[in-house]
């Protein structure tokens, strides 16, 4: 999944999305909680990583559905200083 996860961000990087959809409001954290979607998603990603098996669990953990944490990488995806501290987070 997290193979996934990086190639839908670079692909969408590297087509020029011109407008992310909207993201879904905010919901309480169980870990971390940051108002920055990069850092917010790279610390899902990294979780889902760990233990791609528990990757429903992670999300829902988060209060994010599968169709919300991609809303949260088109995001993320469709601003250049976003993508770069999200890939620089994965690191």
């Amino acid at each position: 999944m997290t193979h996934l996860i990086r190639l839908t961000l670079l692909a969408l990087v590297a087509c020029g999305t011109p407008e992310a959809p909207t993201p879904p409001p905010e919901v309480a954290e169980a870990e971390a909680p940051t108002d920055n979607p990069a850092s917010r998603a790279a610390t899902i990603a990294k979780a889902v990583r760990e233990a791609p098996g528990e990757a429903e669990a992670i999300l829902a953990k988060h209060g994010l559905t599968t169709t919300e944490f991609e809303a949260l990488l088109y995001e993320v995806a469709a601003d250049a200083d976003l993508s770069k501290a999200y890939l620089k987070a994965l690191e």
